[in-house]
């Protein structure tokens, strides 16, 4: 660990976090994220590794996104930063012992009534304002970079996609996806409008339990041409008007 990294943290005043301060039981999550047991704050947390360049740094990271939205409830609360010699800088941030929104629905749907619905919903739509009042776009909304924590989201994942964004066409998860975005990806940027049409989806399978397009997800082109086209799944029997009203809005504006 350098001294002009530690420097650098204590000016932007953000906790350098000693990696023999954890337990050596490490649990792989995903190619760049680990679970393990924290000694200094007697608590499951996540190793995160993100890669920066030149010309967008952890600085800009931390400033940029961080700094402005880290204690909102519903988003992912970050810890500290490691310097590691293996992995390089990985951020520390709190464990959601539910997993992503897309594994809490498939174990729990059948147990949740309505209030718990409107619940998620709300907290979802809470903390896209938070980033959307900071100027800041997630750009990759979907149920598998939503937690969930003690039945409360958690969302993640919007700051570092914010920059790869800029210069990666590649398509992600298409039912979530802007279909102005799949219609013209090669000039079309992703905008605020962007993340309300994934709310909107996002609100659908909160509803439903379903992966959007689960059937249709083997056909590949011919999904993504229908969502262009302005093929939508259809309302599930039994949900509020209201909230139909909202989502429905939100994914048929487009």
């Amino acid at each position: 660990m350098t001294k002009q990294f530690n420097n650098f943290l204590e000016e932007i005043y953000v906790r350098n976090i000693q990696f023999d301060s954890f337990e050596t039981d490490i649990t792989v999550l995903s190619s760049n994220s680990y679970k393990l047991f924290s000694k200094t704050y007697n608590n499951i947390v996540v190793l995160s590794k993100i890669s920066f360049t030149n010309k967008y740094t952890i600085s800009d990271f931390i400033n940029d996104t961080i700094s402005k939205v880290e204690l909102h409830e519903n988003i992912l609360k970050f810890i500290g930063i490691i310097q590691q010699s293996t992995h390089g800088i990985m951020f520390v941030h709190e464990y959601a012992n539910e997993g992503t929104l897309r594994q809490y629905l498939d174990q729990y749907f059948y147990m949740l009534n309505w209030n718990d619905k409107l619940n998620l919903a709300k907290q979802l739509v809470s903390a896209i304002k938070c980033l959307h009042e900071s100027d800041i776009v997630h750009l990759n909304l979907n149920p598998k970079n939503i937690f969930i924590h003690k039945r409360n989201l958690k969302l993640s994942e919007f700051g570092a996609f914010q920059h790869r964004n800029k210069t990666s066409k590649k398509f992600k998860l298409i039912q979530y996806t802007d279909p102005q975005y799949l219609e013209n990806y090669e000039t079309y940027k992703l905008n605020k409008s962007s993340d309300i049409y994934s709310i909107g989806v996002l609100l659908w399978e909160i509803s439903s339990g379903i992966v959007p397009f689960k059937s249709e997800l083997t056909y590949g082109f011919n999904l993504l041409n229908a969502i262009i086209r302005g093929v939508r799944e259809g309302a599930i029997p039994g949900t509020p008007k209201n909230y139909v009203k909202i989502y429905a809005g939100n994914i048929n504006s487009f």
